[in-house]
């Protein structure tokens, strides 16, 4: 292909765009280049390139979210509470030496995904009451506000975020406060266990119960 002194061997799908911004550059014309590629770069090359990045980047983002996933395991919570049957699927962040609770991690008074990657999601069979107030049957988004003396638990409508990007306060369908308390001993792992009358949230010195009935 050849135009005002540009004479180009691409492949089809670059040369329509490079030729016109040759041409309609600023350059004086009597600086316009003779271009010319080799014809190894033909389109099944450049595909076979292409394929193989993306291949690379696949891999590296699945090898970045499975270390992600073993510093952070998988867990559920199950129980049965006045005849409903509640699941909770969240993961398992560790201390490893650091504050959590009230540092840099998890501040307090800042909204908290509960756990670590996706949000942590609450699934009840059935209508329940949750400090009192109804909670209806349905899927929800565990989020909670830590502080040193209480915690803010939040039932979101919305279940299906990664931690809390895109958190919405407008879509909280129950929020109530509870007191904390300190375990009997260091919880190196966060943990969601479900009792006969409630919801036990625990990590490192903090401990949370949330009435359920």
């Amino acid at each position: 292909m050849e135009r005002q002194g540009c004479t180009l061997v691409l492949p089809k799908p670059f040369r329509h765009v490079l030729c016109h911004n040759i041409v309609n550059s600023s350059i004086n014309d009597n600086l316009k280049p003779s271009i010319s590629f080799d014809n190894s770069f033909n389109k099944p090359t450049i595909m076979k390139r292409f394929n193989v990045l993306m291949s690379a980047i696949v891999l590296l983002a699945s090898v970045q979210a499975c270390a992600q996933n073993k510093k952070s395991p998988k867990a559920v919570a199950e129980g049965t509470i006045g005849g409903a049957e509640i699941k909770i699927n969240y993961h398992q962040p560790s201390a490893r030496g650091r504050t959590m609770i009230g540092g840099e991690k998890v501040p307090y008074g800042a909204v908290w995904r509960t756990g670590a990657n996706n949000a942590t999601t609450f699934e009840t069979s059935s209508d329940i009451k949750v400090g009192g107030e109804t909670l209806p049957k349905g899927i929800y988004g565990l989020y909670t506000i830590p502080n040193k003396e209480e915690w803010t638990v939040i039932f979101n409508s919305v279940s299906d975020l990664w931690g809390k990007n895109g958190y919405d306060e407008s879509k909280d369908v129950l929020r109530l406060k509870v007191s904390s308390s300190k375990p009997e001993a260091h919880v190196e792992t966060f943990v969601i266990s479900v009792e006969d009358d409630g919801m036990v949230l625990a990590w490192e010195n903090s401990e949370v119960k949330v009435p359920i009935e």
